[in-house]
């Protein structure tokens, strides 16, 4: 039986200075939580996988503080108003809960509220996931990524970043660039109707089209698929500004059967 308790420290452990590329946010002070017992428990984050990261089978990258600074060498890409997944995986032998945390403000630590991303609790060799959505008021340029993890019970909340009294688990940060949207980025949403296949004939094609790009757009045009048949293609013949939601329905009906649809 192992055992599953803090040990309380009596040294707070400061950020170390990290030297990237002249920016002057990666070499600034960041915490160092800290473990009682070392990551060659079996206790590690085995993959972490964000955008064009693509950490797999690390292993306990330090076996002495089981805390991993990746900043100087792994670096990814994000927008403002962006949503990407993060997928993440512990070693094969033990369960653990994971979280994510992004210094969106760039003050050198994760106590804001938004800054936190709860991943999911993986047994041993699962693969979790997870979508982290970038705010549209995040600061622009380089800060940091943090990625936790931590064997049992209780599960790792926010204050846990900088916690000194963690039992097993490890620690990855990796660097991480936010620019701003692109100018035109556009998306649907999601489809709110047809709805339900149970009794339907034809039916409105109704779907959200969100802007979360810089620009306006206008007079886009708009297209769906059923069931891998040729795309039907209409123009919406108006303005969506930035940051705009707006609904619309195909003049085009679908024909939709009982049964199951793409």
């Amino acid at each position: 039986m192992r055992l599953n308790y803090p040990t309380i420290l009596s040294a707070l452990l400061l950020g170390l200075l990290f030297t990237v590329g002249g920016s002057s946010l990666l070499n600034a002070q960041y915490c160092i939580p800290a473990y009682t017992f070392q990551c060659t428990s079996g206790d590690y984050i085995d993959d972490v996988q964000f955008v064009t990261i693509n950490q797999t089978a690390t292993g306990c990258g330090n076996t002495t503080t089981n805390y991993s600074d990746f900043t100087g060498s792994i670096t990814t890409t994000v927008a403002q108003n962006g949503t990407y997944q993060i997928s993440v995986k512990p070693g094969p032998t033990w369960d653990q809960y994971f979280v994510a945390f992004i210094d969106f403000n760039q003050d050198q630590d994760f106590a804001e509220p938004g800054e936190f991303f709860y991943i999911g609790y993986a047994q041993g060799g699962q693969t979790i996931s997870t979508n982290i959505a970038i705010p549209g008021t995040a600061l622009t340029g380089t800060t940091r990524l943090r990625v936790m993890c931590r064997y049992s019970t209780p599960p790792l909340f926010q204050t846990d970043a900088c916690s000194q009294t963690l039992n097993y688990g490890e620690v990855e940060d990796c660097g991480l660039v936010i620019i701003p949207p692109p100018p035109i980025d556009m998306a649907v949403v999601s489809v709110d109707s047809p709805s339900s296949a149970c009794g339907l004939t034809n039916e409105n094609v109704i779907v959200q089209i969100a802007n979360y790009g810089l620009d306006s757009v206008v007079n886009p045009q708009v297209c769906y698929s059923f069931d891998g048949l040729t795309p039907v293609c209409e123009t919406y013949n108006d303005t969506i500004d930035s940051g705009d939601t707006i609904a619309y329905t195909f003049s085009q009906q679908v024909t939709v059967s009982p049964g199951s649809h793409t």
